[in-house]
């Protein structure tokens, strides 16, 4: 999948978690853009029903890793949104949900 994603990831990473206060708008980019990256990791490939039967064997491992990792940006996204001034209960629950079912296709 590439080392620009990784790098991608890893800035969001490092401004979504680091200290201090952080714009909502853009931890809500964030958690948003991360759930759409999930989705290519885990449904761009093959047909079939599972990543295992998507993805090619030389690259399951790597997609494995990007999958977890951009879940768990998009959870710290979602709550640094919740924690925001710019935070919609209606909006966190619609990433919430999104980011659950996502969940269920890995």
């Amino acid at each position: 999948m590439g080392g620009a994603l990784t790098r991608l990831i890893d800035g969001w990473e490092e401004s979504v978690g680091g200290p201090g206060e952080v714009d909502g708008r853009y931890v809500h980019g964030v958690a948003i853009a991360s759930m759409d990256a999930l989705g290519a990791v885990l449904l761009v490939g093959e047909a079939g029903d599972t990543l295992r039967e998507r993805a090619h064997e030389n690259e399951l491992d790597e997609r494995n890793r990007l999958a977890d990792r951009l879940f768990r940006l998009a959870g710290m996204a979602i709550d640094r949104y919740r924690a925001s001034d710019v935070f919609e209960s209606d909006e966190e629950r619609r990433m919430t949900e999104r980011r659950g079912r996502l969940r269920l296709v890995s």
